[in-house]
């Protein structure tokens, strides 16, 4: 080995830099403590579907988000996943919910048990409860956060949001004058730019957060992948156990 390639293979070693080829590593934990308040607990799962198709890039992606996601509303988190896959088969939504929800891993974290599966779209959660699963088969590679993106793999982020949003205990956002209608809902304008907020959908729930936003004043694909102030001050968040400090 030259003094060349052994200079390139110290640094690869002091800065974490994979070798060409080589499979990288990815965190199975994230932990946000800057703001020394309640924490929200998460745990990513997968079903054996999923990781037949995707792997455990859907968990990684979802993870980065989150976490960008709850440190931007000010919390504290920890968010894991790399679990054994789930077997579950996937007929009814609802009844798909109850099998999870039956299961011992549903209620492995305090706040949000999140199964991710490979379906391309379609999701349920309880409302304050711990328990729900969102698709994730869109994601089909491991990539940086991103903000907002018209992409096929942002649909699927922002899913995985809307129904954390759920178990911690926070309703549809949106214009509730337009009941029972999908429309743009709620958003906010950054950059000149009108965003969707993660939990908008149009059911008839009362607003919560951001301003009323017509079809024509924004971009209806722009999913904005961050939680606010507002979604803050709705959650849910259980306390501390003993033991779950770790």
């Amino acid at each position: 080995m030259g003094l060349f390639d052994w200079l390139v293979g110290l640094l690869r070693r002091l800065f974490g830099i994979p070798e060409p080829g080589a499979e990288p590593t990815y965190p199975t934990e994230w932990t946000g403590t800057a703001f020394d308040g309640p924490r929200v607990d998460v745990a990513l799962y997968s079903t054996r579907a999923l990781l037949e198709a995707n792997g455990r890039a859907p968990e990684v992606v979802a993870g980065r988000h989150l976490a960008n996601a709850l440190e931007h509303a000010r919390l504290d988190y920890r968010i894991r996943r790399g679990f054994d896959p789930v077997e579950i088969e996937f007929e009814d939504r609802r009844e798909f919910l109850r099998q999870w929800r039956s299961t011992e891993r549903a209620w492995t974290a305090k706040d949000a048990n999140v199964l991710l599966t490979d379906r391309r779209s379609g999701g349920l959660a309880s409302v304050g409860g711990r328990f729900g699963f969102a698709p994730a088969g869109r994601i089909d590679g491991v990539v940086e956060w991103q903000p907002a993106s018209e992409s096929d793999l942002q649909r699927n982020v922002h899913a995985v949001l809307h129904e954390v949003g759920h178990m911690l205990g926070a309703e549809h956002d949106h214009d509730d004058d337009r009941e029972g209608r999908q429309h743009p809902g709620m958003g906010w304008n950054e950059g000149g730019y009108w965003h969707r907020t993660p939990t908008v959908a149009g059911n008839g729930y009362p607003n919560l957060c951001g301003e009323p936003v017509e079809e024509k004043a924004h971009d209806r694909v722009m999913r904005h992948q961050l939680y606010h102030d507002c979604f803050r001050q709705h959650l849910r968040i259980a306390p501390e156990a003993d033991g779950d400090a770790g």
